[in-house]
């Protein structure tokens, strides 16, 4: 035989060795639980049903001012809960014009304070933490038609849905 016969062979007996092999080769591996019980979300929950507007104009006119004073509910469990509680003033938009509804101010302020986990941030605010959960907060929006608002005939019957000023408590 020669040496080129030779090698042919024992090639072709190497290959036949390696794909006759192939999905044989285990390599050894474990795993393990890791024991560390079962984790539980918390909440955020702001109910603010309940409250009344002081007077309610049906043709406002410049000067003109309204209060809501009502009651919110804190829902607030959670390790290191954090979040802010405002009002939420942008849903205010005029049908028609919109320099009615460009002239209103919305103030917003809870009442009452200190309460446990609820902070006044000085800029209408404020900072509620779980120590706050299960809280009633009375709170009072104030809505300004402030005088010299508007110019001329600017404002003039126009119409503007109170009914979008919500509250907001938003997780930081």
């Amino acid at each position: 035989m020669n040496k080129l016969t030779k090698a042919s062979i024992a090639g072709a007996a190497g290959i036949a060795l390696l794909l006759g092999g192939a999905g044989t080769l285990a390599l050894w591996n474990d795993s393990a639980s890791i024991t560390a019980g079962d984790i539980t979300s918390g909440t955020l929950t702001i109910d603010g049903s309940s409250g009344t507007w002081d007077n309610e104009w049906d043709l406002w006119v410049p000067g003109d001012v309204a209060t809501y004073d009502g009651t919110l509910t804190i829902g607030a469990t959670g390790d290191n809960l954090s979040a802010i509680l405002s009002v939420d003033d942008s849903g205010l938009v005029g049908i028609g014009n919109t320099e009615f509804a460009s002239a209103l101010e919305v103030t917003f302020t809870v009442n009452g304070l200190p309460v446990a986990g609820v902070t006044d941030n000085g800029n209408g605010t404020y900072t509620v933490t779980e120590a706050a959960d299960a809280a009633v907060l009375d709170v009072t929006v104030t809505v300004t038609f402030p005088a010299n608002s508007v110019q001329n005939l600017e404002g003039q019957d126009q119409t503007v849905n109170l009914n979008a000023v919500s509250f907001v408590l938003q997780q930081q």
